[in-house]
This record gives structure tokens, sequence and C-alpha cells, in this order.
């Protein structure tokens, strides 16, 4: 599966997932960044923690995590074929949330957390007062977490980071219209 993340406007980006035959497309995608939009910062912060079962997880086996749409690959499908992909996406959505894992939970939990420790560490001063800002936040949610994914989300926080900062640095550079593709896993 590939992710690509486009940069459609001066404040706005779409995601497209590219599965074997399938086309999933989410535009516009919420939570804009310059730097680190988040989304982004979903994928990555996923793929880190092996977080199988996360939005991109769910995303991989078949869903579409409630927020994506599938896009004819051909751009002339047939009505009532487009139609029975939708139901087939839409079903395959709704087992997948009836099995809901904790992953699920700590990719929303670990985001945060991951974008509040880069922010921090960024050698952007008005960056860095954003993460400071956020410091109450990041720390409510790591004293809510279990013991186990708390370990987990500290232990990888170094590493996570180094790999944040270099997707953030490519993101920010992208021009209109340009894109970053990631595979996932």
């Amino acid at each position: 599966m590939e992710v690509v993340f486009e940069r459609t406007g001066e404040r706005r980006y779409a995601i497209e997932i590219h599965h074997g035959t399938s086309v999933l497309r989410m535009d516009p995608a919420p939570g804009y960044d310059p730097f680190f939009p988040h989304d982004l910062q979903h994928l990555i912060v996923e793929q880190e923690l092996q977080l199988n079962d996360g939005i991109f997880g769910r995303i991989a086996a078949g869903g579409n995590a409630s927020t994506f749409h599938a896009v004819a690959a051909s751009g002339k499908q047939h009505k009532r074929k487009a139609a029975r992909a939708r139901r087939r996406l839409k079903a395959r959505e709704s087992k997948l949330a009836g099995t809901e894992t904790s992953d699920f939970a700590l990719s929303e939990s670990a985001t945060y957390v991951v974008w509040h420790d880069w922010l921090v560490h960024c050698d952007e001063p008005a960056l860095q007062r954003q993460g400071h800002a956020m410091a109450a936040t990041a720390k409510s949610i790591l004293e809510r977490l279990g013991n186990a994914d708390r370990r987990r989300l500290l232990a990888t926080l170094a590493t996570v980071r180094v790999r944040v900062d270099g997707v953030a640095r490519q993101w920010n550079a992208l021009p209109i219209g340009g894109a970053l593709t990631i595979p996932w896993p």
C-alpha cells in the first residue's frame, strides 16, 4: 500500500491511498500544519510503533477508517459497479470498526505526544514555543496511557523524532501540487 500526501493549496492537503487496484482519497484532509499535517503524523507514528490496527492498518485491511472515499481508478467506472464498491467498503469498515483494538486509540494519543516532542526539540523558536504550550496536554495524555503503552512510546520517542524531523522537512519543502509518497507498512 502506498500513501500519497499532496499539498493541494496554501493551507490544504489531500491523501490518496493506492492499495492493490483500489484508490481511496480524502480531500481536503483535516489538521493542516505547514510542517507536519495531522494524518502524516499518524502514518509515521503507526509505522514507528508498529500499530497494525490503527488508521492506516485498518485501511490496509480493506477499510476506509470512516474518512476515505473510493475513487474510480480509471475515472469512468460504471455507476452500479461504483455503488457496489462503496457498499462493500462501507460493510468492511463496519466490520473492522466493530473489532477496534487499542492500537486505534493509542495512535491518537501517541500522535499528540510525538508531535509535542518533535516541536520542543526542533531548532525553530516559534515551533518550540508551540510545543511548550502543549506540554500540559502531552503530560496528561502520557499519564492516561497504560503502563505498557507509555513505556513503549517513551522508549521509541527519540527514534520517532528523527524520522518525524526528516519527513517534516520533506513535507515543508513541497510546493503546492507536490506530493510525498510513503509506503505502508
